[in-house]
């Protein structure tokens, strides 16, 4: 199968549209996700996509009260901790509890309800059995050379952990008449429309994939950042004391300019997707790419696969200004780059159904943060890009040092 990579907008863009897809995943993926919204086409994704957006309306993500509580966690232990604090594996497993929240609906310290894994079982055989997904995704039509054995029994343990929120959510609907407001989750929202239990397990099998890290690391991002521009953190820590609780509600991080400047440029310096990858459906013509300057139209045949690099548009000098190697959020009150030239979260059909949910659950978290140290600082703080895993992740660590005054 040939394969082209593009930084080219109007490639990206068209690389996006309809005449591309995502199924040749399924080869790697079925075993551990199945036939779900990350690794469909056609009618089938379209039908995926329908279930899943309710899941992601304002009132699904409005409230923030487990991550309010795990927050509230990380906070105490960093406030116990003296100096450096790996800051990553801390927020990772506040998000983590979360997103079992949001997608599945099961509380993540909840213990003797009769689910088959504790969390942290669960979590451990996802990330042994993402790793496998991964390599078999890699090796394609040759991942038969692979063993096994070890990755079924893994994919097996995962699928009746997510059986068991199915039911648990199924026994919910039951009870419905006696909390008739109760906030759905993901899993009672896709549950009532899906086909089959393995069907919305499909579905929420590959939610958790797209949801595992992304806020984490986004915020990680930010924060190590902010710790290099004391100037910027003291201006959230400003509208923090000045807009007070108001700014921790829905709207209030919805509506803040500056939170919006900080994570828009967090994502064009550091995105947590930097590269998308699609294959041609049928014979397409990119815009791009063809005739001896490459500034022709390119024909590429159907099979075809298409790295798409929105990473490198986001140093565009003539759409982010001269000093694009500079975080600078103030940028953003003057630039308006089109989607094509800044997509952090994709675009077209596919681009990410989460995309709010994580800009306001990474805002919250600032806020909090914002709230209870005066200062950061990030010692020996390094850029190692590591694009081995689904998002991108700073190689060299997510060290910082809070202080609360």
């Amino acid at each position: 199968m040939s394969a082209i990579v593009t930084s080219d907008p109007d490639n990206i863009q068209a690389i996006s549209g309809p005449d591309w897809g995502v199924a040749q995943r399924l080869h790697g993926m079925k075993e551990m996700l199945g036939p779900g919204f990350i690794a469909v086409d056609g009618e089938e994704w379209v039908r995926a996509r329908k279930m899943l957006r309710p899941a992601f309306n304002k009132n699904s993500i409005d409230g923030f009260g487990v991550l309010g509580k795990v927050t509230e966690r990380v906070v105490e232990g960093i406030q116990e901790r003296e100096g450096v604090v790996e800051i990553d594996e801390m927020l990772f497993d506040a998000f983590m509890k979360s997103s079992m929240q949001f997608i599945l609906g099961l509380d993540a310290e909840k213990e003797g309800d009769g689910r088959p894994l504790t969390v942290s079982q669960f979590n451990e055989l996802w990330q042994q059995a993402f790793v496998s997904m991964a390599v078999r995704i890699l090796l394609d039509n040759k991942s038969w050379i692979l063993p096994s054995a070890q990755y079924l029994k893994a994919c097996a343990k995962l699928h009746s952990f997510v059986d068991f929120a199915i039911d648990e959510s199924e026994r919910r609907s039951a009870k419905a008449s006696d909390a008739p407001d109760q906030k759905k989750t993901m899993v009672d929202v896709v549950r009532p429309q899906a086909r089959s239990k393995e069907d919305a397990r499909n579905q929420l099998m590959g939610a958790h994939t797209a949801n595992q890290d992304t806020t984490a690391t986004l915020t990680c991002n930010a924060i190590q950042l902010l710790a290099d521009h004391p100037s910027t953190w003291k201006q959230l820590r400003e509208e923090t004391r000045v807009k007070g609780a108001d700014l921790l509600a829905y709207d209030g991080l919805k509506e803040s300019k500056l939170l919006h400047n900080i994570l828009f440029e967090t994502l064009r310096l550091r995105p947590v997707f930097p590269m998308f990858g699609r294959h041609a459906l049928r014979d397409v013509t990119l815009p791009k790419g063809g005739g001896p300057k490459g500034d022709q139209p390119l024909h590429v045949p159907k099979g075809t696969s298409g790295l798409m690099n929105s990473w490198a548009t986001h140093f565009d000098p003539a759409v982010f200004g001269p000093d694009v190697n500079a975080f600078k959020p103030d940028r953003w009150n003057s630039i308006k780059p089109k989607t094509k030239e800044f997509a952090p979260f994709g675009l077209g059909g596919r681009a990410c159904l989460g995309r709010e949910k994580a800009l306001v659950e990474s805002s919250y978290l600032l806020v909090r943060f914002a709230q209870n140290f005066e200062r950061l600082e990030a010692p020996g703080s390094e850029w190692k890009p590591d694009t081995t895993r689904m998002s991108m992740k700073n190689g060299a660590g997510y060290k910082v040092v809070f202080h609360t005054e």
